[in-house]
């Protein structure tokens, strides 16, 4: 196997760890939740630091999830866009300028993530969820940064910017299929509608 085989294995696997990661998140926020509105439902109290704990979880589940989404072409309201290119120079430098500007907002989105968090605790702001040390929630955020750079790069130089054979595309929808399946249905619909009229025909001669 090559190097290059392996950098992309390698890739993918790790992007892997972090999806399912990223949804071990999700449903501990679903359940921390779920939890929450049954109490409140029954005046049983409530759990007050839900909606932050969900709130910083919900961005941690985002960071560690972006690599696995970058590598393996599924964002989808671009993907769409992507699905018209039909040069692969085209679909390669697109996929350059998408990456480019995954990276300025991943790393806008970091930058006051981390400045929201330091003032509060410089202004005395400290909430019952910020007890927990800080520090675990920059390693988190910045691990799914490197990692969407990582798989950004893999997916350029490795994987030349070609999907992975294992994943599939769900935002690209070929023009020629959906053509077909409309003129299938018209043909059906008008061949239909002969039948029909021939069975009338025959019923009204037999009437008759």
């Amino acid at each position: 196997m090559s190097l290059r085989k392996k950098l992309i294995e390698l890739t993918n696997s790790i992007d892997s760890i972090l999806l399912a990661v990223s949804g071990v998140f999700l449903l501990f926020v679903m359940s921390l939740t779920t939890m929450n509105t049954v109490l409140r439902y029954f005046n049983l109290g409530a759990i007050t630091w839900t909606e932050e704990a969900c709130t910083h979880i919900m961005v941690l589940m985002i960071f560690i999830a972006l690599p696995s989404l970058e590598f393996r072409d599924k964002q989808l309201c671009i993907s769409i866009l992507q699905g018209s290119l039909k040069n692969d120079t085209a679909k390669r430098t697109f996929h350059i300028v998408r990456g480019v500007v995954t990276l300025i907002l991943s790393s806008v989105a970091l930058y006051y993530y981390i400045v929201t968090i330091r003032n509060a605790f410089k202004y005395g702001f400290r909430t019952q969820v910020l007890l927990f040390p800080r520090g675990y929630l920059y390693i988190v955020v910045s691990v799914g940064f490197v990692f969407v750079i990582i798989s950004w790069l893999v997916t350029i130089f490795a994987a030349k910017g070609k999907v992975p054979d294992n994943t599939v595309n769900l935002g690209v929808v070929d023009e020629s299929i959906i053509e077909k399946n409309a003129a299938g249905s018209l043909f059906t619909a008008d061949g239909g509608d002969k039948e029909a009229g021939a069975a009338n025909d025959r019923q009204g001669q037999g009437n008759a």
